[in-house]
């Protein structure tokens, strides 16, 4: 059913090798965006930020952080902070590709991995990052249904980003941003 989807997130993004071919700088982050696929349908995996946390506390984010000088490169980043965050084991993981870098409001470069998770893939949140991980349906992350509009400025650039609203947890910024670049793609709702 879903098989259209998978090959336009294939097809459209950027190949996983162009990742492993750009060398990291000090201070990059990149972040693992899980797909999976259940119950019918496709959902995008989450995780919500402790409330102890210095940066971000409570936020809802994809399994994520900063480049470290022991990952090869940002691909190694974004599967070993989801194993970190989540117990995902890399190899339950299928990459599919990357979306163009984004920047953070605070100015952190950040590159997206798009990774199918094979089905019943054991996720349990690390209290000491995670109060929680959840799934959203990829359907949710349309502009359509976006429950608020965010403006962000950025070089003297205005951007309206979706924010949405699901089972409790508001998900908006660079993390609403991304999930619905990925739908938009899955969905066929750009080319």
């Amino acid at each position: 059913m879903f098989n259209a989807g998978w090959g336009r997130l294939t097809r459209q993004l950027h190949p996983i090798d162009t990742l492993r071919q750009q060398q990291p700088r000090a201070g990059e982050a990149a972040v693992l965006i899980g797909l999976i696929e259940r119950a019918g349908t496709v959902e995008v995996i989450l995780t919500k930020r402790a409330a102890h946390m210095l940066q971000h506390p409570s936020e809802v984010a994809f399994p994520g952080g900063k480049f470290e000088p022991g990952d090869t490169d940002l691909i190694a980043t974004a599967l070993r902070e989801a194993q970190e965050e989540t117990h995902l084991s890399p190899d339950r993981a299928a990459l599919l590709g990357a979306l163009p870098a984004r920047y953070t409001r605070a100015g952190v470069r950040v590159s997206a991995v798009v990774a199918q998770i094979a089905p019943g893939a054991a996720l349990i949140p690390d209290p000491a990052e995670l109060s929680a991980i959840f799934t959203a349906p990829i359907t949710l992350f349309q502009p359509a249904g976006a429950d608020r509009f965010d403006t962000i400025e950025r070089q003297g650039v205005r951007y309206q980003i979706p924010a949405y609203r699901y089972d409790g947890y508001d998900i908006w910024g660079l993390t609403a941003l991304l999930a619905t670049e990925v739908a938009s793609v899955f969905l066929g709702a750009r080319r």
